[in-house]
């Protein structure tokens, strides 16, 4: 996603970062640098997925992702596909109200789990945390519940074109009335 990313050098300093194997050590660095992982810490993958990238053997990364993870500094869904990086905005923290814009297309691209949900809701939290000019700058409507994933198939529905038409028209002239009055709601698809 991002060309660019911060990696702050005190990462060598944290307890946790250096009592991992130098297997997690990895993992963990190619989590923060994998071109899939997005603006809010998510990358859509699995072990397998990353294990072949790397040339490993799948045990071998699923240990090493064990390890992140048991030390917290991600979470993982492998059945949903979805990993979180924990404590990345600390770090790469957006820089502008427009870099927000992008959160909701993100969000709505990763599998729906409780994983996600959870995320959503740090978002949320880390959101309430900034300044009040810069939340004041964020659109009021992207941190929204309706935006939250689970109500997602909700919206989507509610936002359908919905097309009213009766059920027989008897003659031509009938049929005419019936085209120009057709009603329709909202304006998705």
């Amino acid at each position: 996603m991002a060309r660019y990313r911060k990696i702050d050098v005190r990462m060598w300093n944290d307890r946790k970062f250096r009592e991992l194997s130098d297997n997690a050590k990895l993992v963990f660095i190619l989590l923060l640098t994998h071109p899939d992982t997005t603006q809010i810490g998510t990358i859509r993958t699995r072990v397998s997925n990353l294990a072949d990238e790397l040339g490993w053997q799948r045990d071998a990364m699923s240990h090493a992702i064990q390890e992140v993870t048991l030390n917290g500094m991600i979470d993982a869904d492998e059945k949903a596909g979805l990993m979180v990086i924990n404590n990345f905005l600390k770090y790469n923290a957006p820089s502008s109200p427009n870099a927000f814009k992008s959160w909701r297309e993100l969000i709505d691209l990763m599998p729906e789990c409780d994983l996600l949900d959870r995320h959503v809701a740090s978002l949320k939290a880390f959101v309430d945390s900034l300044s009040t000019g810069m939340r004041n700058a964020i659109p009021n409507d992207l941190m929204s519940t309706s935006n939250h994933p689970a109500s997602r198939n909700r919206n989507r529905n509610r936002n359908r074109k919905y097309i009213h038409t009766p059920k027989r028209a008897k003659n031509s002239r009938q049929l005419q009335k019936i085209s120009r009055g057709v009603s329709v709601k909202n304006q998705f698809l």
